[in-house]
């Protein structure tokens, strides 16, 4: 077990015993994966991040480049350190994830559950230690598991998302709900998504729902911009035209 002295960055994973190549591998791998999402969600694209593994040990840390802004950074480290302590509690809507940051947490639990044993793993935020176990990955294949679909619309922002892989990933974001819901377009509808980017929009078609009423993606059939925030009447406006009826 590590002590806060032997973490080599604000942002580690300890793995409690020794993997097979692989494992380790498919370890760092997810872990890489949770901080670029989270990264991307925190709008703090432009840090770049450095891995730096203590020689003889399981510690694997990534540290932000020296140009990264650091309230950017602080952002990140809050939002990994909430979003674990909400998965290690069973509340993964609360987490605020999105889908691939959730998959890497997954398969990263069930890298802890091990052969004969479970494995203990550790993330360290700025030398804090949160332990992270099986149960993580349980919660999250529950909550994955959709319940019905309805045809219905969704408001909320469009988003664009550049995947790792290089495929484009447009999500939209509803106030109502904590996580962005992936939005499947046709090939045809990608150009005219794209130009509504930011913008408020309303988009329907088939909604996939959990169990929990919660949506977890919708096949667009229609996407209808919305008036923005600026151009909605103010109050004043609106005391203006009810004295004039």
């Amino acid at each position: 077990m590590a002590t806060p002295d032997q973490i080599p960055t604000d942002l580690t994973l300890e793995i409690g015993v020794d993997l097979a190549p692989d494992a380790f591998l498919a370890a760092a791998k997810h872990f890489f994966g949770i901080v670029k999402e989270i990264t991307e969600y925190e709008g703090a694209n432009k840090i770049a991040w450095t891995v730096k593994v203590r020689e003889g040990s399981n510690l694997i840390g990534l540290a932000p480049d020296a140009l990264a802004a650091i309230d950017q950074v602080s952002e990140v480290y809050e939002k990994f350190n909430t979003s674990t302590r909400h998965l290690m509690n069973g509340s993964v809507e609360e987490a605020g994830l999105s889908d691939a940051a959730l998959g890497h947490f997954r398969q990263l639990s069930q890298l802890t559950a091990g052969k004969n044993e479970s494995i203990t793993m550790k993330f360290w935020v700025q030398r804090r230690p949160t332990e992270f176990g099986p149960k993580v990955a349980e919660v999250i294949r529950e909550n994955e598991r959709a319940d019905y679909k309805d045809i219905g619309s969704i408001e909320g922002r469009l988003q664009a998302i550049q995947d790792m892989g290089g495929a484009l990933r447009i999500k939209i974001k509803d106030p109502l709900y904590p996580r962005a819901i992936e939005c499947k377009l046709p090939e045809d509808m990608i150009e005219s998504a794209l130009a509504t980017f930011r913008k408020r929009v309303e988009i329907t078609g088939m909604i996939h729902y959990r169990r929990n009423g919660i949506p977890m993606s919708i096949e667009v059939s229609n996407i209808d911009v919305l008036p923005d925030d600026s151009e909605l009447p103010s109050i004043e406006d609106v005391r203006g035209i009810l004295a004039a009826s």
